[in-house]
């Protein structure tokens, strides 16, 4: 008996379903709500990923792996903002509402500047920069960066 009430459930649903797609199929608003909703939660799925599974970039390892900050932005954000406090150093900037990034004084600040440059051109860059080689990039280029940068802004990801 419960199998049978089941499954009339199930046609029910599958009826009211149909019944409303025919009801709707000419308006345009159906599918604008659609389209908006997958819309919200895809803009909601990025800052969720922005806020907890994005990290700065402290450096690189030789065969060209990242090292990443145990800082997500969620947690960066509680000691940054306009100005650091006490026993926090600035390393740079955090977002695009021009918060700094505040990180204890004894940790190592991530990376703030990279630039793509010909691997001939090493002269031209100072002490402060470290150099990686990446298999994405143009044969004879190479990555050189910094964490001295303080004004520029925090590298999280590299494509």
């Amino acid at each position: 008996m419960l199998l049978i009430i089941s499954e009339l459930c199930l046609i029910a649903c599958c009826l009211l379903m149909i019944v409303i797609y025919k009801k709707h199929k000419g308006d345009d608003s159906w599918k604008h709500k659609i389209w908006m909703g997958s819309k919200i939660l895809t803009l909601k799925k990025l800052i969720e990923d922005n806020n907890y599974n994005s990290y700065p970039i402290l450096g690189f390892f030789p065969n060209g792996t990242k090292i990443e900050s145990k800082y997500n932005y969620e947690e960066l954000l509680k000691h940054s903002g306009k100005e650091c406090e006490q026993n926090y150093k600035k390393c740079g900037i955090i977002d695009n509402l021009g918060n700094i990034m505040c990180i204890p004084e004894e940790e190592e600040c991530p990376i703030n500047e990279v630039i793509v440059d010909s691997v001939s051109n090493n002269n031209l860059y100072s002490s402060d920069y470290n150099v990686t080689s990446l298999e994405n990039l143009t044969e004879g280029d190479v990555l050189y960066y910094t964490n001295k940068a303080t004004d520029k802004e925090i590298i999280t990801k590299m494509t």
